[in-house]
């Protein structure tokens, strides 16, 4: 078996700008092995240009969302794929399921999220169609991997008992990394000042007018400037509305979406002193991931799967949910004491190294052989 080489079908929606699923799916296929033969297959929900440059041995199989049934199936009974990999709880995800099942393959199926992640007026309701949908799903599946224990618990609360197998995301640790702060500040155009950083999704479930509530407090105790960097989600409006109506115009920096190949990512977070996640609901989070391996204390919210990346004191600090004075607390803290802010961002470091992404990608290869022993 360990020199067999085998054949994964690996399906994803792909959105862009590119979202979590995106960038662990696109850094999975780069980190495999030569025993796996990768087929990408690729439903767009973007421009095919807006797809990543992968390496030639990654077969992509391009499929349009109105055949995606037919041709997920079709793709499978001519490439006869050892196991089916499904990232997206969707017609796509769908699509792999009924295929797996009609042709007796291993199908492996990751939940990157939960319904609970999206907010909107509907929510009770229609979480509670997507949990049915989800259940279903991962209930046919051989092997279901999920991000953190978090997520885990999740599951197996609403009655999901198939083998379930935490992976995290992992991170790229020789990437994102500690760097020289001023240089990488300059690289921006940053002043010397301290930054507080956030990077992700400008949407609702992120919470992001927390960190924008708490700016007066931080404001009051040091002379931080915010920088957002992301793409609209839905609230970037109304962001920029509540900091005009606080009068923070001038303190806080919004920067488009950095691709998550570019080589202005990593400079960003080395050019941070602190990086703050105020989502209240992250089933792990790559970007925290990101800014720990770049040596960054955290201020996180002390809820979902974040407790599992922040240790209390220890590389950062959890705030009480929905508490925009203790998240400045926390952060005043931190940016107020040279040696805190070290001390954690060297421990941050440490922990994020134990999410490498080479451990990543073993695991998912010994997953993949697991189902595939007895052949």
């Amino acid at each position: 078996m360990s020199n067999q080489r085998f054949k994964i079908f690996l399906l994803v929606d792909w959105f862009y700008p590119i979202g979590g699923i995106e960038a662990f799916v696109s850094e999975l296929i780069r980190g495999l092995s030569g025993n796996v033969g990768i087929h990408l297959v690729v439903v767009y929900k973007c421009r095919k240009s807006d797809l990543p440059i992968f390496p030639e041995n990654i077969h992509i199989l391009e499929i349009f969302h109105k055949n995606t049934f037919k041709a997920v199936e079709t793709a499978a009974v001519l490439e006869k794929p050892d196991i089916i990999h499904v990232n997206n709880p969707s017609g796509t995800g769908v699509a792999g399921v009924i295929t797996a099942k009609r042709h007796k393959i291993p199908l492996i199926i990751s939940n990157h999220q939960i319904p609970e992640y999206q907010k909107h007026p509907f929510s009770k309701i229609s979480n509670s169609i997507l949990w049915k949908l989800l259940s279903w799903l991962d209930n046919r599946a051989d092997l279901i991997t999920v991000p953190s224990n978090f997520v885990a618990k999740k599951l197996k609360e609403k009655g999901i008992r198939k083998n379930i197998k935490v992976i995290s995301c992992g991170v790229d640790t020789a990437r994102f990394k500690p760097g020289i702060k001023e240089e990488a500040k300059g690289s921006f155009n940053l002043s010397s000042k301290p930054v507080i950083l956030f990077v992700g999704r400008f949407g609702k479930e992120k919470n992001l007018e927390l960190i924008v509530k708490a700016a007066p407090y931080i404001l009051q105790h040091t002379d931080a400037q915010f920088v957002l960097v992301g793409f609209d989600g839905g609230v970037l409006n109304q962001l920029k509305e509540l900091i005009d109506e606080l009068k923070l115009k001038d303190k806080f920096i919004f920067m488009d979406y950095l691709p998550h190949d570019s080589e202005l990512l990593p400079k960003i977070y080395q050019a941070a002193d602190l990086f703050v996640m105020p989502s209240f609901f992250e089933t792990q989070s790559i970007v925290t991931l990101e800014a720990m391996a770049s040596g960054l204390p955290i201020v996180a919210s002390n809820s979902g799967a974040l407790p599992e990346l922040v240790e209390n004191n220890i590389n950062g600090f959890l705030f009480e949910k929905n508490n925009p004075t203790n998240l400045g607390e926390k952060a005043v803290l931190i940016l107020k004491n040279s040696k805190i802010r070290e001390e954690m961002g060297r421990e941050s470091r440490r922990l994020a190294v134990e999410h490498d992404f080479r451990r990543t990608v073993e695991e998912y290869e010994n997953a993949y052989k697991s189902l595939l022993k007895d052949l």
